[in-house]
């Protein structure tokens, strides 16, 4: 399997399956009528979590040592699945109502896009640098040297990360891991 199959792979676990689990539930929104689903990320992460848990048999102890392990691996792969996308995935521009919309409600960035990681920053500078045909060829070098530095961080991080958490998996565990796309 090439790796961008094996990142898109890795995108619909970590996004699309816990999304359409969700989306399953009763929409609600704030007047309790059930007309529109609002999107909790903290939901989204807690299900994606207990998912995991159950898919490894994992002891409540277990999973207590095994999770910081688990949501580093699945940070850096999105920073890493980010990076491919331009960082569109799912993110609203500053000052944007929708990605790549202009206006509407969500002039702030929210506190998550506030600590960008440096992938994300790097990836954001280059994508504006790009925005603008007048960008001097130094801009553009600077900015891709940037974005490809942040990029091998982040593979290296993510090596680590996972090299961490195989090391404290049972082989059916690192198993079930290996096919959900989160160790290779």
């Amino acid at each position: 399997m090439t790796r961008n199959r094996l990142m898109l792979s890795v995108l619909a676990m970590t996004l699309l399956i816990p999304m359409i689990a969700m989306a399953q539930d009763t929409p609600q929104n704030n007047d309790g009528q059930g007309r529109g689903w609002r999107f909790d990320p903290a939901q989204m992460r807690q299900r994606m979590m207990e998912r995991i848990k159950t898919e490894l048999k994992a002891t409540d102890e277990e999973w207590t040592v095994l999770q910081p392990k688990v949501e580093k691996v699945m940070t850096l792969q999105r920073d890493l699945m980010m990076s491919m996308f331009g960082g569109r995935m799912g993110r609203r521009a500053p000052g944007t109502g929708a990605p790549g919309g202009p206006g509407g409600d969500n002039a702030q960035p929210s506190a998550g896009e506030a600590s960008q990681s440096e992938i994300v920053k790097a990836t954001t500078d280059l994508r504006t640098a790009l925005a603008d045909d007048n960008t001097p060829a130094a801009t553009l070098n600077e900015k891709l040297l940037a974005f490809r530095t942040a990029r091998a961080k982040v593979r290296t991080e993510l090596d680590v990360a996972r090299k961490d958490l195989r090391e404290l998996l049972t082989p059916r565990q690192e198993a079930v891991l290996v096919v959900d796309g989160m160790l290779e």
